[in-house]
């Protein structure tokens, strides 16, 4: 694969209970995930977050990944 190519690889959501630090199940699997995407040659892993989930914010800063953007999204077929 060329170097920085981008690598697309999407999954749904992840869950796990409160209590798990960045060390435990969530955090190896993120980590696996990291460390394939850098074996497949890939350049960048991108996630999103919900705004209102704080405790995942802390969990993937403390995995090593920086706030980077804001998103915005618009339901449609909501008005009138």
């Amino acid at each position: 694969m060329p170097e920085g190519a981008h690598c697309g690889r999407r999954s749904k959501q992840f869950g796990w209970t409160r209590g798990g630090a960045a060390g435990g199940l969530g955090g190896a699997l993120i980590r696996w995930a990291i460390a394939e995407a850098e074996r497949r040659g890939c350049a960048l892993v991108q996630l999103t977050s919900d705004a209102t989930r704080t405790d995942a914010h802390r969990f993937y800063t403390r995995l090593g990944f920086v706030d980077s953007h804001v998103g915005y999204k618009m339901a449609l077929g909501t008005t009138g």
